[in-house]
């Protein structure tokens, strides 16, 4: 969580330890592979106020900390190259694209698929999910009818950080949809998403809308490309939070999730 550290010294200490931690998992995961030839991978998941939470500083876990770190570690451990050395950290730590998470910092998929790609880093899994999507108006009266509408999403399980973007692209992240909603009235920004899973099946929420149509987007992306990753987990785990006017029971929520994937899908 980024807002634990408090200085530049603080987060590079963290992302030293972190490194040595996800090496070690290497270690152990090399040697699975080669005594049961199973292979395992574990998959970080960026998410938003999270020290990772977009492609660029997905990228840098690897080119700044992971390879030059595990390189030579790796190879001295097991006696090969830091070229094997850097193909069996690629192989066994992977990335976790939450369709949600990336909708949230504005990503494009397609931009996010070609830079991973371009650094050699692997997708393990993609989850399927939708964030909340919010248009602010430019009135009084509408930010204020806005505010209270809002303010069913607002619960204490899970935090919801909110991402706002201007006119003129600018993004502004908020921790808390408390956090953005107090400060709703003098806002100047044209939209927010908001870290909310909401059901992949649903489009609109009343005044609201999701980011359902980025999932769309990224199917079809692994559609033409399957190589991007053939692992799909449908995650949608707030129906207990969810508005009363948008809950259904727990089985017709999931059955209606996995058969519109399936549908988009072709």
């Amino acid at each position: 969580y980024r807002h634990w550290f408090k200085t530049t010294d603080a987060l590079n200490q963290g992302m030293e330890t972190a490194t040595q931690h996800l090496l070690e998992v290497v270690e152990e995961l090399v040697n699975i592979h080669r005594i049961t030839g199973k292979l395992m991978h574990l998959d970080i998941e960026p998410e938003p106020d999270g020290v990772l939470e977009n492609s660029d500083e997905t990228v840098s876990l690897f080119s700044d900390w992971l390879l030059p770190n595990g390189k030579p570690w790796l190879a001295q451990k097991f006696g090969i190259t830091e070229s094997e050395a850097e193909e069996l950290i690629k192989r066994h730590i992977q990335v976790c694209y939450d369709v949600c998470h990336f909708a949230i910092v504005y990503e494009e998929p397609a931009d996010t698929f070609a830079k991973f790609e371009a650094a050699g880093i692997r997708i393990g899994k993609i989850q399927i999910s939708a964030a909340l999507k919010v248009l602010i108006p430019e009135t009084p009266n509408g930010k204020f009818s806005l505010g209270k509408k809002l303010l069913s999403f607002v619960e204490s399980t899970y935090l919801h950080q909110v991402v706002a973007r201007d006119a003129k692209g600018m993004l502004k992240s908020y921790s808390d949809l408390p956090q953005a909603l107090e400060l709703l009235p003098e806002s100047k920004e044209e939209e927010w998403r908001i870290h909310f899973h909401v059901p992949v099946f649903l489009e609109n929420y009343g005044s609201f809308s999701s980011t359902q149509e980025t999932i769309s987007i990224v199917l079809k992306e692994i559609l033409s490309n399957p190589e991007i990753t053939q692992h799909l987990e449908v995650e949608t785990y707030t129906w207990e939070v969810l508005p009363e006017d948008t809950r259904l029971s727990l089985g017709e929520s999931i059955a209606r999730e996995l058969s519109w994937v399936i549908g988009e899908m072709g």
